[in-house]
């Protein structure tokens, strides 16, 4: 499936007395895997400190569960904390934390499957400054009527005519099994 929205027209201004102008290019992937015997082998098992799956949370999860049960810290980014795990002092973090990460990470110990479900964004973002001041100069050489310095009035200019480019894609993948 793929649908496209179009965004001309749509943005952001940026702060005031600034020149940026925004529009976002967005990208929706939804896929759906298939679960076992299928060679996807998706999975969506329950998590302890997230409510939804995805593979990141999963691996950060099992990370999380696996320092804290041998350091009884965690790492200041990791979940956890409205739990009441502490995060880690320098001493613990070198002697037990980060050696034990290592070890989690060599020997492969998340063992979390591809989401059966999943929707993946990319994002991009444009910005403009239009018109240039040479340009700006140009068109403001023919409008007697303004009486601001020339910074004042280019900054009018462009506020009053915004450029604004961009779109939105939703692709769906969905595996199906063959009859």
């Amino acid at each position: 499936m793929y649908k496209e929205a179009d965004t001309a027209g749509k943005g952001s201004f940026g702060p005031s007395q600034k020149h940026l102008m925004l529009s976002f290019l967005s990208s929706f992937f939804q896929v759906t895997n298939l679960p076992h015997p299928y060679k996807t082998d998706c999975g969506m098992p329950k998590l302890r400190f997230f409510d939804t799956y995805s593979k990141s949370k999963c691996f950060l999860d099992t990370l999380t569960r696996y320092v804290t049960k041998l350091c009884k810290c965690r790492d200041w980014f990791m979940p956890g904390g409205d739990q009441g795990i502490p995060v880690c002092d320098f001493k613990t973090s070198d002697s037990c934390m980060w050696p034990a990460w290592e070890h989690f990470q060599e020997k492969k110990l998340d063992k979390c499957p591809v989401a059966c479900e999943s929707v993946e964004f990319s994002a991009q973002l444009s910005y403009a400054r239009y018109p240039g001041n040479t340009y700006a100069d140009k068109l403001l050489s023919k409008q007697r009527n303004m009486t601001g310095t020339i910074q004042e009035n280019r900054q009018y200019l462009r506020y009053s005519k915004m450029l604004f480019f961009g779109k939105i894609v939703w692709s769906s993948f969905r595996s199906f099994h063959a009859r």
